[in-house]
């Protein structure tokens, strides 16, 4: 993992984060509601 941080910049990760966040919110919502 450390060697992603130099390479790629906080606010890339932390969008990577939202979009992998994103597809899991919408993956479990279907079956909860």
């Amino acid at each position: 993992m450390s060697e992603y941080i130099p390479s790629v910049t906080s606010d890339e990760i932390e969008l990577e984060k939202d979009d992998k966040r994103d597809e899991e919110i919408q993956g479990d919502k279907p079956p909860h509601h």
